[in-house]
Order: C-alpha cells, then sequence, then structure tokens
C-alpha cells in the first residue's frame, strides 16, 4: 500500500494564490466605479421648448443616436407636468461595433416650473433619464440630467447635460471613450436637425 503524502505548505500557495487572483479579477473586471462627465453645446435659431420637446419624443431618438438599432416604450403615464415613460432598445458601441447592448431606461420629462409671481423660471426644461444597459451579462446602472435653457444670442438653446456611470474600472478609458464619441455624434446631429424647426 502506498501512503500518499500532501504537502501543505504547496496547498496553501495555491490556495493563497487562486484566492489572490479572485480578488484581482473582481477588483478589475467585475467591480464598477461610478464615474461621471459633462457635456454642452448650443442650438442656434430655436427656442428651449422646441429643442426639450424634440428630444423628449423618444421616436427622434433614431435619427439623432445612429447607434440605436430598434426600440421598444414599455409604458407611459403622467402628463404635460409629468410625463415618465419606459423603453428596451438595443444599440452598439462606437469604440466596438461589435459589441452590442441592450438597455432599459426609465425617462422624466420635466417642464420649466414658475416659482415666482415674475413668471421667471427657477427650473429650466428637463429631462430625467436612469438607464440599465447589458453586455454580456455584464449590466451597468448610468444616470442622466438634461436642462434647457436660453442661450446667449438670441433663439438658441444651450443644453447642459451630466452623466452619472457605472463602469468596471479596467476599461473606464474605453467607457468615457464611447460615451464622448456617443454624446458628440448626438449633439451635432441635434444641432444640425431641421425637424426642431418645425
Amino acid at each position: 500500500m502506498k501512503v500518499i503524502r500532501v504537502h501543505y505548505p504547496q496547498l496553501f500557495k495555491r490556495i493563497c494564490l487562486s484566492i489572490l487572483i479572485i480578488v484581482l479579477m473582481y477588483v478589475f473586471l467585475i467591480r464598477k466605479k461610478r464615474y461621471s462627465d459633462t457635456f454642452v453645446t448650443v442650438v442656434n435659431g430655436v427656442q428651449p421648448k422646441l429643442v426639450w420637446e424634440f428630444v423628449a419624443d423618444f421616436t427622434n431618438q433614431q435619427r439623432i443616436n445612429p447607434t440605436m438599432l430598434d426600440f421598444e416604450i414599455e409604458y407611459e403615464k403622467g402628463n404635460y407636468n409629468n410625463w415618465e415613460y419606459g423603453v428596451i432598445y438595443r444599440e452598439y458601441s462606437l469604440t466596438f461595433p461589435f459589441i452590442r447592448y441592450k438597455n432599459r431606461v426609465i425617462i422624466q420629462v420635466l417642464p420649466v416650473i414658475n416659482t415666482n409671481e415674475n413668471h421667471r423660471s427657477s427650473k429650466p426644461y428637463r429631462i430625467l433619464s436612469d438607464f440599465t444597459s447589458c453586455v454580456v451579462g455584464l449590466c451597468l446602472q448610468t444616470s442622466a440630467e438634461m436642462k434647457f435653457v436660453p442661450g446667449d444670442e438670441r433663439r438658441s438653446t444651450k443644453i447642459m447635460e451630466s452623466v452619472q456611470f457605472d463602469c468596471p474600472p479596467i476599461i473606464s478609458v474605453l467607457c468615457y471613450r464611447d460615451l464622448r464619441a456617443q454624446k458628440k455624434l448626438i449633439y451635432d446631429n441635434i444641432r444640425h436637425s431641421t425637424d426642431i424647426m418645425i
């Protein structure tokens, strides 16, 4: 009968190495970190209300966001003072076009709120969005707020957007690159859209 000897120091090293690899994979590949970015653009010749209404209507999104493949409105509720709707849509990454995302978004559309008797607006036209984007089993959260205010020039609109998004730290540079490329494309398309002026 042969006796099998177990070398505990080697077993201990393997266990420690395995735990270290699992921890590193979690920290760099799976764990999500919150990042933020802001975007500002000006649409000339159009008042804020018209730009806000155009962007708020999700049927216009495929024209201003060509990365969107298809969408389905899940629900709508509310009225002009607080309109909310949910959408599921698919899009591809600008950085890596072979990557497809499935997104679920809840959008709140809020008009100007006048808080004093002079009817000066203290809160601009706004669109609030909460996204869940999934790719290959990894789901990431994004929140955004768009504000539409009068620009410096007559009949112009300044759009200010703040975005907070989750991304694994190891690919944060790619997340930023994709977000900025997509926002540049979207804002260029909004600025050059003749449909807003109708």
